[in-house]
């Protein structure tokens, strides 16, 4: 099974969520974030829940993933 966590943003309210999803399908949740929380690093360590999962693998078209806007630079 390929487990991948990702950002997704609800487009209707701009709230963001972090999504866990289990060979591509939702199967667990964390959020809405606060914008300060929207970091790659933090991930894997979000306390994901089943709860809202459902409704929102049910909503995917209502959220994009939500992507840095200005990618890191690799420090020289």
């Amino acid at each position: 099974m390929k487990i991948e966590h990702e950002f997704w943003i609800e487009r209707s309210t701009q709230a963001i969520w972090a999504v866990e999803l289990h060979d591509g399908v939702v199967r667990g949740c964390y959020g809405p974030l606060l914008p300060e929380d929207v970091e790659d690093d933090l991930l894997e360590i979000f306390d994901y829940s089943p709860g809202g999962a459902a409704w929102i693998e049910m909503s995917r078209d209502r959220f994009g993933t939500l992507r840095p806007a200005v990618p890191e630079m690799p420090e020289a």
